[in-house]
Parts: structure tokens; C-alpha cells; sequence
């Protein structure tokens, strides 16, 4: 669930204290009433940590692909 609010928050640009809404938690509570819904600054702790993770995934896969390029190695997403 935290994940999911967190990744549709920064992909939407939404405020991080729509979650503290209180039509917002209505509309999850009335889904399932025991909802516990994160704080807005836990959302944003969420984002911050997943884009570290995403940022050094990013990081070794650049390192992968120079490792190949310097090699003369086709590349994954070379067209050859």
C-alpha cells in the first residue's frame, strides 16, 4: 500500500497531504475499515528512499553497458 500511494503520488505530482485528507481517508476506510494509511511525511520518506534505490540501479546498469561499449561488445540495447 505504501509503495503504491508513494510511486502514484510522484508519478501524479500529488501532495504528499492529500493522504491526511479527510474525504480522502473516508473514500479507504469505506473500502476496508481497519486501513491504516500513512502519514504525509512517511509517503515522502517512501519516495526518497525509492529513488535512491532507483538511482543506483540506474548507476550499475550505466556501469554494465560502459563495461561493454569498452570492451566492443555489442551493448544490450545495441541494434547490431
Amino acid at each position: 500500500m505504501r509503495y503504491l500511494l508513494a510511486k502514484w503520488m510522484s508519478r501524479r505530482f500529488r501532495p504528499f497531504m492529500m493522504v491526511e485528507d479527510p474525504e480522502f481517508l473516508e473514500i479507504f476506510q469505506m473500502l476496508n475499515a481497519r486501513i491504516q494509511i500513512p502519514s504525509a511525511r512517511t509517503l515522502a520518506r517512501d519516495v526518497r528512499e525509492i529513488f535512491a534505490m532507483s538511482k543506483s540501479n540506474v548507476k550499475e546498469l550505466l556501469e554494465v553497458r560502459d563495461m561493454f561499449l569498452a570492451a566492443g561488445l555489442p551493448s544490450v540495447d545495441s541494434k547490431h
